[in-house]
């Protein structure tokens, strides 16, 4: 028994050795990295998203290359140029300033001149010259007949209906001379995109003759005419015989000193 004994002590002597050099290791030890998170996060900010978060409405403050500023520098910045483009201009008296209106008495005044069941092809709104000489508005009239048995038409001599803006008088001249060019012309429809083109350029042709718009600021307005003299070219060079200065304005519609 007593040798039992002594045995015993000394494995719980040696157990207890073993567990105080166990402990003293893990005391000279570093901690391991991930322990150190919950003592660093006190420090950080609240929230990142917050500070990162862009508030400031000055142009000193905004972020470069921001959008917003090209746009408000070009909205305040157009009525300063409007203004200086049409400070020059002085608005012109007029009966008439609508282009529909001046259409319809042109159509009506075809069908008296030329009658009821004749077809009609009613040329845009023109000029006689450039720069023009009074406010009045030219268009030419030609009568279509359908050639039997075939998808063509035979062009008639046209007339000239001329609708002064200023007092709302139409004239119409019903001897002109044949046109050297248009003879016979496939059967077609116009389309209506380049017809309602036109309109809006008609329209931009009489505010720049009332003095209402300059010619300057109206080139882009004036882009149906070309686009109408490409779809009718036999006709585009039939009135550049007839009207040689203002066809070429019409083809290119450069501003002037006498239109600005």
């Amino acid at each position: 028994m007593p040798r039992r004994s002594a045995r015993a002590r000394g494995l719980l002597l040696a157990l207890s050795l073993g567990l105080a050099a166990s402990a003293c290791k893990r005391e000279q030890e570093p901690a391991p990295p991930t322990t150190q998170a919950p003592a660093q996060a006190p420090d950080r900010p609240p929230a990142d998203k917050d500070v990162m978060t862009y508030v400031s409405g000055t142009k000193q403050d905004a972020p470069k290359g921001a959008p917003a500023d090209a746009e408000d520098d070009e909205a305040a910045g157009a009525p300063d140029d409007a203004a200086r483009d049409e400070v020059q201009l002085v608005e012109r008296d007029a009966t008439l300033s609508s282009a529909e209106e001046a259409l319809a008495l042109v159509e009506r005044a075809a069908t008296e001149a030329l009658g009821h069941d004749v077809e009609l092809k009613i040329s845009p709104a023109l000029t006689s010259t450039w720069p023009p000489e009074d406010l009045a508005l030219v268009y030419l009239v030609y009568p279509m007949v359908p050639i039997e048995g075939s998808l063509k038409v035979k062009v008639g001599t046209p007339i000239r209906i001329r609708v002064n803006l200023e007092d709302g008088a139409v004239e119409t001249k019903k001897k002109l001379s044949a046109s050297r060019v248009l003879k016979t012309l496939d059967m077609k429809r116009e389309s209506s995109v380049v017809r309602q083109n036109l309109a809006t350029s008609e329209q931009a042709l009489i505010n720049v003759l009332l003095r209402k718009r300059s010619v300057a600021r109206s080139y882009r307005l004036l882009d149906g005419y070309r686009e109408w003299f490409n779809a009718n070219l036999e006709f585009m060079t039939d009135f550049s015989h007839r009207y040689p200065k203002a066809m070429r304005w019409f083809k290119d519609p450069t501003p002037s000193d006498a239109m600005p």
